[in-house]
């Protein structure tokens, strides 16, 4: 069954439909296709005319299960989840049904949608921050005023994935009395999906692991 796993955030805002509509391999781990045209043919033949949403419904699907059942939750995006448990919420995000839930497993359920949520980022088949502003996002970490004024140069549906993903991880946050989670941990987590090293930077071990931890630590605070 086709994934909303490894397409582009232009792609998947233009999906209106669940992925399953889309014919292409089911995708269970974090890949980067070099092209999607299966998902391409399907958005030329019926979403083409369709508004942009502001960010995957995929992603407000994950971000709204972990803000119902999450917030409290400890080792939240640190404890590893179950496998069944993701496998069961990758095909109700893929085919738009119900998520699991089972109050009596809250911290397996909330756990496995937390990696969910870190695979979901990672296969996506463009970074949140572009490679091309990669440098320039890790330039502007020495000053919050200077992280802030970089989100001017992202492409909207980027900046709005951004934007809604920091409110959400600063709503975490504002939970450390029971979660017990730091600004410092969460922005260690998501530096590594949202800041992906380009494949240019990487060979030439070129990872700057403290600016990018930097980076999003100005919008955690």
């Amino acid at each position: 069954m086709p994934s909303c796993f490894g397409h582009s955030l232009e792609c998947l805002t233009r999906m209106p439909a669940p992925l399953s509509s889309v014919s292409q391999p089911a995708i269970s781990a974090p890949a980067r296709p070099a092209s999607e045209p299966a998902a391409l043919d399907f958005l030329q033949a019926s979403a083409v005319n369709t508004p942009p949403l502001p960010i995957p419904k995929e992603l407000w699907r994950i971000v709204d299960y972990l803000f119902q059942h999450g917030l409290d939750q400890e080792n939240l995006f640190h404890q590893s989840g179950v496998q069944s448990v993701m496998d069961a919420m990758v095909a109700a995000l893929d085919t738009g049904k119900e998520l699991p839930w089972v109050p009596e497993e809250a911290t397996d359920y909330v756990c496995s949608m937390g990696e969910v949520l870190i695979r979901f980022l990672d296969s996506l088949h463009e970074s949140v921050i572009p490679a091309s502003l990669h440098r320039l996002a890790l330039d502007a970490s020495q000053s919050g005023s200077a992280a802030r004024n970089f989100l001017a140069y992202l492409p909207t549906v980027h900046f709005n994935v951004f934007t809604y993903l920091t409110a959400f991880l600063r709503e975490v946050l504002a939970h450390a009395a029971t979660n017990h989670l730091t600004s410092s941990a969460l922005a260690a987590v998501f530096a590594v999906v949202l800041l992906r090293v380009p494949p240019v930077m990487k060979a030439k071990g070129d990872i700057n692991t403290k600016k990018r931890v930097e980076f999003m630590q100005h919008f955690l605070l």
